[in-house]
């Protein structure tokens, strides 16, 4: 769709994304456009979401099915994402840190769309 990842890393780290109802161990790739989904130990990103319009919040403090999982929630205009975290801490900074550039993009986008 003519979307483009960024080389610009601002965290990376192995938490859970439910796919089809089960929570998988994944990497992910926070650049400053978009979050890539991995399979750990490889290069080939399986998912990348792009970040523009979109706003990341927690879900609960704690999972109700699995009380040592912390959730948070990552929407897009298309899809709703689910991640867990093994920390609350954890599960803080990666809403924090998404939220952040999802808010840079909406920002940088708007700025844009005043100089035309």
């Amino acid at each position: 769709k003519g979307f483009q990842v960024s080389n610009t890393k601002v965290k990376e780290g192995l938490i859970l994304f439910k796919s089809y109802k089960r929570w998988k161990r994944r990497w992910m790739i926070l650049d400053d456009v978009s979050l890539r989904i991995q399979k750990p130990g490889t290069d080939k990103s399986k998912t990348v979401i792009p970040l523009l319009f979109s706003q990341c919040k927690p879900k609960s403090l704690k999972s109700e099915k699995d009380p040592k999982l912390f959730v948070f929630e990552l929407y897009t205009p298309e899809k709703k994402f689910l991640f867990g975290c093994d920390s609350q801490k954890s599960m803080l900074e990666w809403t924090h840190v998404i939220q952040s550039v999802c808010d840079k993009e909406m920002l940088d986008t708007l700025g844009e769309s005043d100089t035309k």
